[in-house]
């Protein structure tokens, strides 16, 4: 017996058009890669980038500590630092007020809207003219006009004197 090689009954023609469909197919499922991809990039490029880096973010509430403190801190003169009501219980925070005849410029440089040029003024005028005698002598320093006075009235004292609030009450 005699091996006979058997011939695949496959045309050439059969060959063709398959392995034209195969290619066909591949090159259709690329396409459509190459589509999604295009449109994925497209949509994500319009975003800005803190969009995206925050979208996966836990969402965490601020802190105690990461609270901004919201009180400003009032200046306390060196001459006024002494232990005045310290028998008493305190219930509030009391804001003492500045001696103007004793005051440093660095205690008057605490004061709101005085800065070292006008808080020297203050010290000059003192040295020359002699002691405030009321909280409006400021007026006559140059540079305190009435916006400056009325800021800083209430922290400001000249002994034996009283200060009067803008209803015309003594403080």
């Amino acid at each position: 017996m005699v091996a006979r090689r058997i011939q695949p009954i496959v045309s050439p023609q059969i060959k063709f058009e398959t392995g034209g469909l195969v290619l066909l197919s591949l090159l259709i499922r690329l396409g459509m890669v190459v589509f999604t991809m295009a449109m994925i990039f497209w949509v994500g490029w319009g975003l800005p980038q803190a969009d995206q880096e925050d979208r996966g973010a836990d969402v965490q509430a601020p802190r105690q500590t990461q609270m901004p403190e919201l009180r400003q801190a009032v200046a306390v003169p060196s001459a006024v630092q002494h232990a005045e009501g310290l028998d008493r219980p305190r219930t509030s925070v009391a804001v003492r007020r500045l001696d103007l005849n004793r005051a440093t410029a660095q205690d008057l440089e605490g004061l709101p809207g005085i800065g070292p040029v006008l808080a020297g003024r203050i010290i000059q005028h003192r040295e020359e003219l002699g002691s405030f005698r009321s909280v409006e002598d400021l007026r006559t320093v140059k540079g305190i006009g009435k916006k400056t006075l009325e800021r800083i009235r209430t922290l400001v004292d000249v002994p034996g004197h009283s200060v009067l609030a803008k209803d015309g009450k003594k403080t």
